[in-house]
């Protein structure tokens, strides 16, 4: 809701958790500039601040999306989170 009124994302910015929840939310309701602004933040995080739970419910989100410009970037963060 706060984004719909600010276009900001302050608890995704905080929050790995919080983040991928509103990606899937953003998502499931087409939002995509939602969508590309969280996938931004996302790629521009250091491995760290990414916890493992969220992570592997981004990964598992993700293998059902059919395409999306982003989606090879992100798997590939992913990929280097959980390496880390």
């Amino acid at each position: 809701m706060e984004y719909l009124s600010t276009f900001e994302i302050p608890g995704a910015a905080k929050s790995s958790k919080v983040a991928v929840e509103l990606f899937q939310a953003a998502t499931t309701y087409d939002m995509p500039n939602l969508q590309e602004k969280i996938v931004s933040m996302m790629l521009q995080r250091k491995d760290d601040w990414f916890d493992v739970n969220a992570t592997l419910m981004l990964f598992l989100f993700i293998r059902k999306m059919k395409w999306a410009i982003y989606i090879k970037e992100l798997r590939a963060k992913i990929g280097q989170v959980l390496k880390s």
